[in-house]
């Protein structure tokens, strides 16, 4: 895992666009979610270097608020990250109303690695 001694993710800001479609309640449950993942990262040295929201519409005309969270890993250590992170999201999920998690189920959080890995870039 990363070096907690070289963690920039103290100062790393969640970035929400300046749209009217994110509303108090979007903007409440995606800071919450990204309060997890970032004290999660925080605790286990995980360096997030950056963390932003964007809206997507489907071809249904859904709204989605995607959040991608780039981590100073690999694609395996990032997807390690996200597995750990599966118990804590789990509890806030299920502590949110039934109006709070239909809000939320449109919030994906995508933990992005960064580095590349060695193995793959040797073929090995």
């Amino acid at each position: 895992m990363p070096d907690t001694a070289v963690n920039p993710t103290h100062g790393v800001e969640f970035t929400l666009p300046d749209d009217p479609r994110v509303t108090p309640l979007v903007r409440r449950l995606s800071t919450e979610y990204w309060e997890i993942v970032r004290s999660r990262a925080i605790r286990s040295g995980v360096p997030i270097v950056a963390a932003w929201m964007d809206i997507y519409v489907d071809r249904e005309g859904a709204t989605l608020f995607f959040v991608a969270v780039h981590c100073d890993l690999t694609q395996q250590e990032s997807r390690k990250f996200k597995h750990g992170l599966g118990s804590a999201t789990q509890a806030w999920f299920e502590g949110l109303t039934s109006a709070e998690r239909e809000v939320a189920a449109l919030i994906p959080f995508t933990v992005v690695g960064l580095k590349r890995d060695v193995a793959q870039v040797n073929g090995t």
